[in-house]
């Protein structure tokens, strides 16, 4: 049921298949052994709000469970499969002015959607950055491990405006 196993110090990603639709998914596994019980329930949090986005330029979430493994909880997040992320993408490829400015509208799109929806995404990367196709390809911001939102944190833009403004 598995494939292509990789290892990331702190996640565990696989790709597999939902049997009955014979669709691929993306599965990102976040081992609560690895991470406080707070950080924990801040993940499933943030998973949790993210999963009722829809948008084109942002990774849809599927599915997330909670696993209890010997008192510490684990996360399974189901999410679409891309085909890889934008450092592999500019790798791969040789792109135009013209690919450049499409991938950078669909990343605009997917910031100002997310804002919109009162979310900051926090940690935008090329690595978290996620492509379809290839031209035109498609750009979709995902891994919102370390998301914000507005609601949660009143003195968000108090601390922004600190770090950025002049002194």
């Amino acid at each position: 049921m598995t494939n292509d196993l990789a290892k990331e110090p702190l996640e565990l990603f696989l790709k597999l298949w939902k049997s009955q639709e014979e669709e691929k998914v993306a599965a990102k596994f976040i081992d609560g052994k690895k991470k406080e019980r707070k950080t924990i329930h801040k993940i499933w949090t943030n998973m949790a709000r993210i999963r009722n986005l829809r948008h084109r330029n942002v990774t849809q979430i599927l599915n997330i469970f909670l696993e209890n493994n010997n008192g510490k909880p684990d996360i399974w997040v189901f999410m679409e499969i891309c085909d890889r992320n934008l450092d592999v993408h500019c790798k791969e490829h040789i792109l135009s002015s013209r690919e450049i400015l499409w991938l950078m509208r669909d990343i605009a799109k997917g910031v100002e959607y997310l804002h919109q929806n009162g979310t900051i995404h926090q940690d935008l990367k090329p690595a978290n950055i996620l492509i379809t196709g290839v031209f035109p390809a498609v750009a979709k911001l995902s891994d919102f491990d370390l998301r914000r939102t507005v609601f949660d944190d009143h003195s968000l833009f108090s601390s922004m405006f600190e770090r950025v403004g002049t002194k």
